[in-house]
């Protein structure tokens, strides 16, 4: 029969040409590897990943293997290892990344303590990490003096910064 991705036991036993059946065997313990997992999702080979700042991270995404919950994840920077992680699911963070270029790889992992087994590793994945500088915002409105507002309310609108995920305003008065 086939057997899916996983830990199995067994144990056989003969019959002979009546039918009785001999005494078992030993039980036996039976790992059925899955293949590598399908090629990578997130970041894309040769991908690019901003970061703002001297340190950033990214999501590590791929298709699932069927029969598989874990997995080892693999990340190298310039071919140097960088972090080694077991993970439930098929995504995994990678963080604290500074400016480089970096590959990855997926094993699918069965079992657990003794009994654990690592699947071969997926196609080698890259992406490289790029430092990006917040510029300041250019301001659209109030620019210059202004006329009290009618409601007492003043809404301040600037052009939005690439890769800022949200801003801060500081107003003195004199």
């Amino acid at each position: 029969g086939e057997l899916g991705p996983g830990v199995y036991s067994y144990q056989i036993r003969g019959i002979d040409k009546i039918k009785r059946p001999g005494d078992w065997s030993p039980m036996r313990s039976l790992t059925v590897m899955p293949s590598a997992p399908p090629v990578a999702q997130f970041p894309s080979d040769e991908g690019q990943v901003k970061v703002t700042g001297d340190h950033g991270g990214t999501e590590l995404k791929w298709s699932a293997s069927p029969g598989v919950r874990r997995y080892v994840v693999e990340l190298k920077k310039d071919g140097q290892p960088v972090s080694r992680q077991v993970v439930a699911g098929n995504e995994a963070p990678a963080k604290d990344l500074e400016p480089g270029k970096y590959t990855w790889t997926v094993r699918p992992l069965l079992g657990f303590g003794q009994s654990r087994k690592e699947g071969p590793p997926s196609e080698s994945k890259s992406f490289t990490v790029q430092k990006t500088v917040l510029v300041a915002p250019s301001m659209i409105y109030p620019v210059g003096p202004c006329p009290p507002p009618v409601d007492r309310k003043l809404v301040f609108q600037w052009k939005p910064v690439e890769g800022a995920k949200q801003y801060e305003l500081t107003v003195l008065g004199w």
